[in-house]
Parts: structure tokens; C-alpha cells; sequence
């Protein structure tokens, strides 16, 4: 799967950037690793997310997060409220300024109960080859 991500398909006029492997994020997620999760994001090129807060502090299920520090709080709170027990990417394509990636996932709650969530996010990229970003939105628990 790797050789298939790394084969350059931007062709010879584009120069070659490093490129994420969209399992990288989630398998990060998948292990709860908030400081793998991070270096996954650019520190230089950073701009925001825009993505489904299941866990909001503020009662806000759509938070705009235009800092790495509200994204790493995003990610506290997630990871104090659920465990992820499985995630498993569906569908998912490389682009050449962005990833996409839509998942099923499995959670276990803090305060007991199993659920599961659908995910559609793009992750933009930056120069480095690091996401700069995440838009997208989850469906309700089942």
C-alpha cells in the first residue's frame, strides 16, 4: 500500500513533496496518541478545522479551531470522553494539496455504552507535507 501512495502521479512537470500515508493520522487516533496525532500538523502552515465536536466543553458541536493548541483540547476531550476501539478507513484518495478520508468508527464511552460514528473529513496540505487542517462532519452515534 505504501509503494501505491508513494508513486508520484502529479507527473514530472510538479516538483516531488513529501506525502502523508492517510493511515498515518488514523492509526494515530485508532492508539488515542494526541502528540502522533499532532506532528501530523504542520506547526508553521497551521490554519484551522472546522469538524464535529462529539464531546464539546462549550455546547458547541461545530467549533471553529484556528489554533494547534484548540486542536490538541479538541483531541483531550475527546480521548477523556471515549476510547476509539476501531477505526477503519472506508474510502480514501491523496490528492495533490490534500487528503480524504471517510471512516467508520467504534467507540467505547467513558460513562459506559459502546457506540459507532461515520467520518468525512478532507485534510489539507501544506509545503512540508503536513496537514494544515481538517473540514468535514460526522454522523450521530448509533
Amino acid at each position: 500500500m505504501a509503494a501505491l501512495l508513494a508513486a508520484d502521479r502529479r507527473g514530472p512537470e510538479h516538483p516531488r513533496r513529501p506525502e502523508p500515508d492517510p493511515f498515518d493520522y488514523h492509526d494515530a487516533v485508532r492508539a488515542g496518541d494526541i502528540d502522533a496525532i499532532m506532528d501530523l500538523f504542520s506547526p508553521s502552515e497551521y490554519a484551522y478545522a472546522g469538524v464535529r465536536d462529539y464531546f464539546p466543553a462549550d455546547g458547541n458541536t461545530f467549533p471553529l479551531l484556528d489554533t494547534r493548541e484548540k486542536m490538541r483540547d479538541y483531541y483531550r476531550r475527546f480521548y477523556d470522553a471515549a476510547t476509539v476501539t476501531d477505526v477503519a478507513l472506508t474510502n480514501w484518495y491523496v490528492g495533490e494539496w490534500f487528503l480524504f478520508a471517510e471512516a467508520r468508527w467504534r467507540l467505547d464511552l467513558e460513562g459506559g455504552g459502546r457506540v459507532a460514528m461515520m467520518t468525512v473529513e478532507i485534510l489539507p496540505l501544506g509545503s512540508d507535507g503536513k496537514l494544515v487542517g481538517r473540514s468535514g462532519y460526522g454522523t450521530s452515534f448509533e
